[in-house]
């Protein structure tokens, strides 16, 4: 059987996740996170062409938001692609992210405060209430 390499897997994720903010299914997509810079700016111009195709657009994010969301490992450090149709969308993900630095600037990033921010980043996600709670209760690797 024919074996996917992972460029082309990622270009195709990221084919599927543009197709769905055109057509309104999601509000904002993550692409597939990196330790290389190199390898998501690789990603990149597949990524202007997709856009371009689809009516999305993206940008560069090297300082993902991490939430009990997802696992920690999976953004720490690493280098992503936000993909929006609508720029409210990526305003409301830097809010976050800011929102996020304040609480930690101010020691209120507490328990509660944890839930509501992945609460929010799963929601601007497009995920549903119960997927969120979801994937919150089953992250074993949490900040």
């Amino acid at each position: 059987m024919r074996q996917i390499d992972q460029f082309s897997k990622i270009v195709g994720a990221m084919s599927c996740f543009n197709e769905m903010i055109s057509c309104g299914a999601k509000d904002i997509a993550l692409g597939a996170p990196v330790y290389d810079e190199k390898d998501r700016d690789e990603h990149l111009e597949f990524a202007k062409k997709i856009c371009e195709e689809k009516g999305t657009k993206w940008y560069k994010d090297d300082d993902a938001l991490l939430t009990d969301l997802f696992e920690i490992s999976m953004n720490k450090n690493k280098h992503n692609i936000v993909f929006y149709k609508d720029v409210k969308y990526l305003e409301e993900y830097l809010d976050l992210k800011k929102r996020k630095k304040e609480l930690v600037a101010c020691d209120r990033y507490n328990k509660e405060e944890r839930y509501k921010l992945a609460y929010d980043f799963g929601k601007l996600l497009s995920y549903s209430d119960a997927e969120i709670d979801r994937m919150i209760e089953e992250n074993n690797e949490l900040e």
